[in-house]
């Protein structure tokens, strides 16, 4: 009586996931009821199937199945198993399967298979739990036929498994081959994604973490015809004339005439913006994110200027007096820097 109560619960669950199959999976929130309702679905046939095969054994419907104990009662389970992924796999696959998979397997579920193949062990199922049903020849037949369906399910879920691999295997093959085809954008475009300004271009020689980046930038920097014009107008400009100080202490470069008053100009002009707390966007992003390059300003200086005409200290000690007058607190490490500079040349 129990085992007929699981089947007819088992055939609800059925007929369920067949008119399941034949919705369309709706896009957005509806798709997440739509998964929901599947999943649940998907239990109930775990649950109801499963009791009908405890129910089912322990009427001695499955006396005839090869092996003895726990390893009948496996091989029992296994057919279980096998027969609930088959029927979800034909109820979710409503659209087909690709070609990677087993032409025999494609064809169950071009075929509406969700609607058959559950029936294939849910028939025979039922005689099993009822016996008096069947006569002793049929009884036979229901149990070869059984054992023919074990194989069936189990054979079902192997090559959907195969072909799962198969098409995970030309997706990756696919994603290999594109990444081979697709030239290499960061070599392609180390130079062409820099901006066309040299203060731009000289960031990205003194900032950039990839060295590539660096080293093109660099090139880009130098390879003008007036390209130490250039590095002039950037050092003797409002805005941005912090970024040479990274490129210069980097970089071996000849330096054009007229840089040393340059230099000693972009520092007091510095010294002047942050004492009136410059708003504009490029110092102030500048200022939150490097610093305004003032830690590397000392190196500049040492690299370069250790026999300079120029006197850098009183504008060194200039912009000491507008961080200290100013960003009291702020900038540790090039307050640091300058202070250790200055002291180094006293």
């Amino acid at each position: 009586m129990f085992a007929n109560i699981a089947l007819f619960l088992t055939f609800v669950v059925y007929i369920s996931l067949v008119q399941f199959s034949k919705i369309k999976p709706p896009g957005g929130d509806y798709g997440v009821g739509y998964a929901w309702s599947f999943i649940f679905l998907g239990l109930g046939l775990f649950i109801t199937s499963l009791l009908a095969t405890i129910a089912i054994g322990a009427g001695g419907g499955f006396s005839w199945a090869p092996g003895q104990g726990i390893g009948g009662k496996l091989l029992i389970g296994v057919g279980w198993a096998v027969f609930c992924v088959a029927t979800l796999a034909c109820a979710s696959y409503r659209m087909g399967l690709p070609d990677e998979f087993p032409f025999w397997l494609r064809w169950i579920f071009q075929s509406r298979g969700v609607i058959w193949w559950p029936l294939l062990s849910l028939v025979p199922a039922v005689l099993l739990a009822n016996p008096n049903l069947a006569s002793a020849g049929l009884s036979d037949k229901v149990q070869l036929l059984m054992k023919v369906v074990f194989c069936l399910n189990v054979a079902f879920c192997l090559s959907l498994y195969w072909g799962y691999k198969q098409v995970q295997a030309r997706n990756l093959a696919a994603r290999i081959e594109a990444d081979d085809q697709r030239p290499d954008w960061e070599e392609r475009n180390r130079v062409a994604c820099i901006a066309d300004t040299t203060a731009r271009e000289l960031w990205y020689a003194g900032h950039s973490a990839k060295t590539g980046v660096r080293q093109n930038a660099f090139v880009k920097v130098t390879s003008g015809s007036e390209w130490q014009a250039d590095l002039l107008r950037v050092l003797s400009a409002e805005d941005d004339h912090w970024e040479l100080y990274p490129f210069t202490a980097d970089h071996s470069i000849d330096l054009p005439a007229g840089f040393e008053e340059a230099l000693e100009q972009s520092i007091r002009r510095l010294a002047k913006q942050i004492r009136e707390k410059n708003a504009d966007r490029s110092f102030q992003k500048s200022l939150e994110t490097d610093g305004l390059n003032i830690s590397r300003l000392p190196e500049v200086l040492d690299q370069w200027f250790f026999d300079a005409q120029t006197d850098f200290r009183p504008a060194m000690r200039e912009l000491q007096a507008a961080m200290a007058e100013t960003l009291p607190g702020a900038l540790p490490k090039e307050r640091a820097a300058v202070e250790a500079w200055l002291k180094a040349h006293p």
